[in-house]
């Protein structure tokens, strides 16, 4: 009797974990069934019409979720962790859409946003600057907002600051686009949006007119996609490896100009440099 019952009572917990685990891959599949975009969606930075559970990807610490219309592809991630916030207002996103379902950016189209402007500044850092003290490791830099690091108002702000300089984004991969760096505001179609929300986290959203990739959603067709949170380019930047300071992101100017946030790189700081990425399946839906 005594052995019956403890076998009973460590089947109920199994079978509430299979429950569980059933439900999740079954989650994680929904992408490649694809998903009918919904009918009020806008790319305007904010997630109020995806009301679906998105997925996460650990490496890139990025919730997302994928779908179609009869006229475009939708993507759309948030992003809650700060230091990788950092990172993509630093170097961007890069997003690659392979319509052969093969996991490589050869004949896909690759589209990179925000782009990094080494010339007088940066896509992400130049008139505003992203987080204070922005670092690789696990110093003062990677406190979350309300967490006893910066102030969420003031982290939102300086994010925002950074946004408005945002203004192109680099593309390839597609036959009727024939320059690589396009204004975010084009007659393509095409189009992305960041923005930070009332917590700080950063939303992320795009929409690619399936015509430019000589698709229709009738024909049903299976996708791979990638995204990347970019990785920082110490050597591109003309900085070298060790505790240093990114100079003229911030400092303080004399006579109170050019105040704002230092960001600092700390050596050995792999989550800033260095680029994460996932690969995914998407089937377009009629």
């Amino acid at each position: 009797m005594r052995q019956t019952l403890t076998s009973a009572l460590f089947r109920i917990p199994l079978f509430v974990l299979l429950t569980s685990l059933s439900t999740s891959i079954v989650n994680a599949q929904d992408l490649s069934k694809g998903i009918k975009a919904p009918s009020n969606v806008k790319i305007d930075g904010k997630l109020t019409e995806w009301t679906a559970e998105m997925e996460y990807s650990k490496s890139t610490m990025l919730h997302y979720t994928m779908s179609n219309d009869a006229q475009n592809i939708y993507l759309a991630l948030k992003c809650t962790d700060q230091p990788t916030i950092n990172k993509i207002l630093a170097n961007g996103i890069t997003i690659v859409l392979n319509k052969e379902a093969k996991k490589r950016e050869k004949d896909a189209l690759v589209l990179m946003y925000p782009v990094p402007n080494r010339a007088g500044g940066r896509g992400g850092f130049g008139g505003g600057r992203p987080g204070a003290g922005a670092r690789g490791g696990n110093g003062p830099g990677n406190r979350q907002a309300g967490q006893g690091g910066t102030d969420t108002t003031s982290l939102i702000t300086a994010h925002k600051r950074a946004i408005v300089a945002m203004k192109e984004f680099r593309i390839t991969g597609v036959k009727s686009i024939a320059d690589t760096t396009v204004s975010i505001y084009n007659t393509y179609g095409l189009k992305t949006v960041i923005n930070i929300d009332d917590k700080a986290n950063l939303v992320y959203e795009l929409s690619i007119p399936l015509s430019l990739l000589d698709l229709s959603a009738s024909q049903q067709t299976d996708l791979a996609f990638n995204v990347k949170v970019n990785g920082i380019d110490l050597a591109g930047m003309g900085m070298v490896d060790g505790n240093v300071v990114v100079e003229g992101f911030g400092r303080a100017g004399g006579g109170g100009g050019g105040g704002g946030p230092v960001i600092s790189v700390v050596r050995g700081g792999t989550d800033m440099m260095s680029a994460t990425d996932f690969w995914g399946k998407y089937k377009l839906i009629k």
